[in-house]
């Protein structure tokens, strides 16, 4: 059964109801569901505006089988990295499975399994393939 998650009836200012707000590191993550005209569904968007070295917004309660996953993002700001991502198959904030857009790499980076060890060892990546981005990303 497709599902479609939006932020149209979530109050602005705050972090989405449904959702778990948390990070793989270190930082403060501040995620909010703000009005944005210039997005291309209604309205209100997720904005992560804090700073962690990878802030997570994880939709509680989701279990998706042979389906897909989509997301419509637009990069404003950061110096190190200005990206954007979907996560799945999350077991915690340190293991999960990853996607993510970077504008300030202009790449688009596949990891086919990445798994967060402890904080005190390196992530590991299994695999990458690297695209450019383009205006229709």
């Amino acid at each position: 059964m497709a599902e479609t998650a939006n932020f149209d009836d979530a109050p602005i200012g705050s972090a989405p109801k449904g959702w778990t707000i948390t990070m793989t590191g270190k930082g403060d993550p501040q995620w909010t569901v703000e009005k944005d005209d210039t997005a291309p569904s209604q309205a209100n968007v997720l904005k992560q505006s804090g700073k962690a070295t990878y802030p997570l917004a994880l939709k509680d309660g989701t279990s998706i089988k042979n389906g897909f996953i989509a997301v419509k993002f637009k990069a404003i700001s950061g110096s190190e990295d200005r990206a954007a991502g979907l996560v799945w198959r999350a077991v915690d904030a340190n293991n999960y499975y990853v996607v993510r857009a970077n504008a300030l790499e202009d790449n688009v980076v596949q990891v086919c399994g990445l798994t967060f060890c402890p904080l005190s060892h390196p992530r590991i990546q299994l695999a990458v393939r690297a695209s450019r981005l383009t205006r229709e990303c």
